[in-house]
């Protein structure tokens, strides 16, 4: 299933803060100006699909990380796994 707008600007978001990078210095590892990448983490414009293809190729990651619900990183509106589950599978 696909997410929306929304979920894929702070997937975006997330995954920048994880790799330690400024707004700045992500947007120039990916080709983009440093004020594209604030606009999309705000909501002001949606990520175009360059940006998520440029992302994946400088970073070496899949799209679906950033597009689709499974295989993805976690954001804070997400439901997490309790520690419980992620131990004993099978409660």
């Amino acid at each position: 299933m696909a997410l929306d707008t929304k979920q894929i600007s702070d997937r975006i978001k997330v995954f920048r803060k994880g790799q330690k990078l400024s707004q700045n210095d992500f947007a120039v590892r990916i080709g983009f100006k440093w004020h594209q990448v604030k606009d999309v983490e705000t909501y002001k414009t949606k990520p175009s699909a360059e940006m998520i293809a440029s992302i994946g190729e400088v970073f070496a990651v899949s799209t679906d990380r950033f597009l689709k619900e499974v295989g993805v990183p976690r954001t804070k509106t997400e439901r997490t796994v309790p520690l419980h589950e992620k131990q004993f599978p099978f409660m």
